[in-house]
């Protein structure tokens, strides 16, 4: 044969393992094999039992139907497979297309584009030059791409690390966890959380979830940035942040620095964002944990009241909690933190019942310790019972 080979195993009931070798002819082993030497470039080959290829480095090779598993070592001639029913490992070859893989499908160096069609269990793979799964029954984890990934339907979670690419994820029906992305980020149906680590390029990017999103984003990353979920909360330093309620639903606007890199989150749950520190991220919850406020009937009111003092205030997000706080303390009995000395603000006095004049004290103190204004204060008395 020539140095271009091309290689046809149209079917082989064992399993099936491929290498290179420096020969320009192509080994064959196997307990019962049938070769035909279909072209002077062509070779095709049925087997009973294992089958083991030595090959030209740059060998073209083509699978109908394996019943075990399927090895690949260094060949660049490109592969395709039409059904594996056992697992398949690729290690330093080239492009790569299986329709159907039974089990797990793994590997490193792939150097062109790897399409799997369907894949009965999880899929793994470190340096890739790019990748699309139309449907994985297990987990997905991806290292190092160096092109585009695209996942339509992954039954598992996915855990993408360092892409120079864009990414597409449609329906996933575990976690999802993107570091140190390249280009754009679309996500746009993840049954569990989401988790974005680090910055983003210049584009429109979104990311959506039926539970939690959580973002660690560099504090000096340009960003403008739309949050929306049953709850949203952040630490990080957006300029012109502007936060609203409404239908049970919580927005979030802001942005830092002035750049064009725009994100749209989208969670059922909660929305968490904090700046991304020196120390790796933890990947959990606690690390996005705000106070949680004692759920009954007074925490209720007080909350009710806050939100409509501080409706269209600019920084109702940072000062909601803390009111809440407060005031719940000092309407539950509790002495009142000690503070500085602060001018005393009168408010308009009318009759006062017993339990009115107890309301009036906390925000009055709220009002000397600079936390609301008078405006506020008011609004604050006619609402609290």
């Amino acid at each position: 044969m020539n140095e271009t080979p091309q290689i046809v195993v149209a079917h082989c009931d064992g399993d099936v393992v491929v290498k290179s070798w420096r020969e320009t002819a192509v080994s064959v082993q196997g307990p019962a094999v049938t070769v035909e030497q279909a072209t002077a470039n062509e070779l095709r080959l049925t087997a009973v039992g294992d089958l083991y290829l030595a090959v030209p480095q740059n060998a073209r090779l083509t699978f109908g139907r394996v019943g075990g598993s399927l090895s690949i070592k260094h060949v660049s001639g490109g592969v395709s497979v039409d059904e594996v029913l056992g697992n398949v490992t690729l290690r330093n070859v080239d492009a790569v297309a299986i329709t159907r893989a039974a089990q797990a499908v793994q590997g490193d160096n792939i150097n062109g584009a790897l399409l799997l069609q369907e894949v009965g269990g999880f899929v793994a793979l470190r340096s890739a030059s790019g990748v699309q799964i139309h449907q994985a029954s297990g987990n997905v984890t991806l290292q190092f791409v160096n092109g585009h990934v695209r996942l339509s339907r992954v039954a598992g979670t996915v855990d993408i690390r360092t892409v120079n690419g864009d990414i597409h994820i449609e329906t996933v029906q575990g976690d999802v966890v993107l570091a140190n992305v390249g280009r754009q980020v679309q996500v746009t149906a993840v049954t569990q959380s989401i988790w974005l680590v680090g910055g983003l390029a210049n584009g429109s990017h979104r990311l959506a979830a039926e539970a939690n999103v959580y973002v660690y984003w560099p504090a000096d990353a340009p960003l403008n940035l739309t949050a929306r979920g049953a709850a949203v909360d952040h630490r990080l330093p957006l300029a012109k942040a502007v936060q609203t309620t409404e239908n049970d639903q919580t927005t979030l606007t802001g942005h830092i620095e002035e750049g064009q890199v725009d994100l749209y989150v989208q969670a059922g749950q909660r929305v968490a964002l904090r700046p991304l520190g020196a120390e790796p991220p933890r990947f959990s919850p606690e690390e996005f944990a705000v106070p949680i406020m004692p759920d009954d009937a007074l925490t209720q009111k007080v909350r009710t009241a806050v939100r409509a003092a501080l409706a269209g205030s600019a920084d109702s997000a940072a000062l909601e909690d803390r009111l809440v706080t407060a005031l719940t303390a000092a309407l539950a009995g509790q002495e009142p933190a000690e503070s500085a000395p602060a001018p005393v603000t009168v408010l308009p006095t009318e009759p006062q019942t017993p339990n009115q004049a107890e309301n009036r004290t906390p925000i009055l103190q709220l009002v000397r310790d600079g936390l609301i204004s008078v405006e506020q204060a008011i609004l604050l008395l006619d609402a609290l019972p």
